[in-house]
Parts: C-alpha cells; structure tokens; sequence
C-alpha cells in the first residue's frame, strides 16, 4: 500500500487510461479502421502503431503514424474518420478505472485544487464525467485545445501549471512551483511531460500493466485502490 501526500496540493490527472478505460477504444478504432482500408498488410506493425496513440492527442498520434508509416493519406481526413468513429464508441458508455472514483472523492477533500490534462478533447472529456456526475470534483479540465504540442512535450503540464497560477489561485496571493504540483499517469508521454514539466507523479498501470515501473515516479501501483493518501 504506497502513501502519498496530497493535502493542501494541486492535482494534476490525466483522463485516458488513468481515470477511465478509453484507450483500448482508441486502440479498437484504429486497428478496425485501418484493417477495413487495408492499410497495413501485417497485423504486427498495426498493433505496434496504434500504440503511439497512448498519452497523445488525435493529431500527434495521426502524424507519428504517418511519420512511420506513410499511407498516403490526408492527415486531416484520417483525423476526422478516427474521431468519428471513436465518439461513436464512447457514446455506448465507458468504464471508470476501478476504484478511481472512490479515490477522487477522497482526494477532492484533501487537495488544494484538482483538474484533468488531457490530449482528449474537451467535449469528450465532459461527456464521460457528466455521464456519471462526477463533474463536480474537477477544478479545471485542461484538454487537446488549450496547448500546441502534446505529450510527451512538457507543455501540457506548464500550461496547466501557468493557468492555476493565473486565475485559480490568485485571489490567495500563493506562490505555486513545480513541487507544489502532483501528477497521476499512465503512460510513457504523459509521464515524460510530467518530468519534463518538473512535477512529480504517481505511475498508474493498470491501462499498461506489462509497463516496467519509471524509476522516477513518487509511487507505481497497478490499482488505484492500492494508494492511501495523507
């Protein structure tokens, strides 16, 4: 059971695969997708690049694909098909991470502050945590629209970081550093942002649980239900 101290703390969370069970969709719609085109002739190389969604934002995602495997196809239209058809999927209903939203509650009351970094679009975001009325316990919701380069750029979290300063917390005057900051991730992006952003995190395998630990992370626990904060 890892401790981790969150009170009087700004919480940080990425969304796909450390809050809710998104990412294996992302990973359904590109290999259904591509299979359908008949983009990739092996199986293989496919489930290797639809890994490089993870932690991304549809854009980036769609380039470092392309960048790797030229298909010749219009990064736009390509975009706009896997978009579609993803929110498709989501519109069915998608599964929290088990026993994260008991722990947000529980994080809600200790922390200063607590929002969502994400490469998700925001109105993706809202649809999934309106769904289950959870809405409430996030501050802010940081998404693809807010920054111009994606994880595992660190600008996510120095956007995020600059924000709360800005607007969230002026009104008490306080002095917000990186250390001050508390990350929760999943992914290799996202966790590469986090550090390059100089905050600290907690690794979340459950979305990757073949992941080796990062060295770097505060705590890594493959359960959400593992971690007791103080």
């Amino acid at each position: 059971m890892a401790k981790i101290e969150v009170k009087n703390k700004i919480l940080l969370l990425d969304f796909d695969g450390t809050l809710v069970d998104t990412e294996k969709l992302a990973i359904r719609v590109i290999e259904e997708y591509c299979l359908g085109k008949n983009l990739f002739s092996q199986v293989q190389s496919l489930k290797n690049i639809s890994q490089t969604i993870v932690g991304r934002t549809w854009k980036s995602a769609i380039a470092e694909m392309l960048r790797l495997h030229p298909l010749g196809i219009d990064p736009a239209e390509l975009e706009w098909d896997l978009k579609f058809l993803y929110r498709k999927m989501l519109v069915s209903g998608v599964e929290w991470i088990p026993g994260v939203q008991e722990k947000l509650k529980e994080l809600k009351s200790s922390a200063l502050a607590m929002g969502i970094v994400t490469g998700s679009s925001r109105d993706e975001v809202e649809l999934i945590i309106d769904a289950e009325g959870n809405s409430h316990l996030f501050d802010f919701i940081w998404s693809a629209e807010n920054y111009s380069e994606s994880k595992p750029s660190p600008e996510p979290f120095v956007t995020a970081l600059e924000k709360v300063k800005k607007d969230h917390l002026s009104a008490e005057s306080l002095q917000i550093l990186p250390h001050d900051i508390l990350v929760f991730e999943d992914s290799h992006a996202g966790m590469e942002s986090a550090h390059g952003a100089g905050m600290p995190f907690v690794q979340i395998l459950h979305s990757h649980p073949q992941m080796l630990p990062d060295p770097r992370a505060l705590a890594t626990v493959k359960d959400w239900r593992e971690l007791r904060f103080g």
